[in-house]
């Protein structure tokens, strides 16, 4: 007689569930901002050792990140992906990697584009049917999901940061005010995982001083129409700027480490 074996799980304390619970100590971020906001520019701000990836064929600007993080003394890396398998390789690679603390991936919004262009995706647009079309956003709703995932997935189980851009657009009134601020990316199941799962926010956004000159901000607690967060400072914390007039994610690494101390 063959013995059969048990398929009941073990029975943990929750103390043994606490125990084995490690988390990480790395940081998930998303990049929020309109063109020319200063989305790629920014990764030139991190310290120590960075690897950039852009989309290949869509995100191309490097040169400001490079100069920024020259003048800097920072340590940039930047290679490039074909397509989200690609990316998922890299991203593998980073989380086993003694090379680089941080991963700058540029950015969500292209990505949401090269899978809206895959073959397959767009033989289901194609149907004109649907149950077709349905399926088509489904499938690309859940590569994005594994995409954003493979990047909590690092941060949970390690040290390393992962930052993440994404497009938005701002929807402006008649006196040139920004009164909404669109996302731009395809699908809503990634969008959504994305709000749900990372917990830092960071909105950039270009406007023009007193003097008439433009110059770029980061939005580091919710202001205006900007929804933004750092996880474990709360919005009615007054005592931390909502607004930096100098954007760098040095200075965003700096208080989101000391909110996770203080968490503890």
């Amino acid at each position: 007689m063959v013995e059969k074996k048990s398929t009941e799980k073990p029975e943990l304390s929750i103390q043994e569930r606490i125990d084995a619970h490690k988390e990480g100590s790395g940081l998930f971020c998303v990049v929020q901002g309109a063109r020319f906001s200063g989305k790629t520019t920014l990764v030139g701000t991190l310290p120590g050792k960075t690897l950039l990836v852009q989309a290949a064929k869509v995100e191309t600007n490097s040169r400001s990140a490079r100069k920024l993080a020259s003048d800097l003394g920072n340590d940039l890396s930047i290679c490039k992906f074909v397509d989200l398998d690609d990316l998922i390789d890299i991203i593998e690679k980073f989380k086993t990697s003694d090379l680089w603390d941080h991963l700058y991936i540029d950015g969500m919004s292209a990505i949401s584009d090269m899978l809206y262009d895959r073959d397959d995706i767009q033989k289901l647009l194609a149907a004109g049917k649907s149950d077709k079309t349905w399926g088509a956003y489904r499938l690309l709703g859940s590569e994005l999901v594994k995409f954003i995932l493979g990047c909590k997935d690092v941060v949970d189980t390690t040290a390393k940061n992962i930052f993440v851009t994404l497009a938005t657009k701002e929807k402006k009134n008649s006196d040139g005010e920004v009164i909404e601020m669109q996302i731009a990316c395809k699908g809503n199941v990634g969008i959504e995982t994305i709000n749900k799962v990372c917990p830092n926010v960071l909105p950039l956004r270009r406007i023009e001083d007193e003097e008439g000159e433009s110059v770029r901000q980061m939005i580091i607690r919710t202001h205006d129409v900007y929804e933004a967060r750092i996880d474990g400072i709360l919005d009615t914390n007054t005592q931390i700027p909502a607004v930096l007039g100098n954007p760098s994610l040095d200075s965003f690494l700096k208080l989101a480490k000391a909110a996770m101390k203080n968490k503890k």
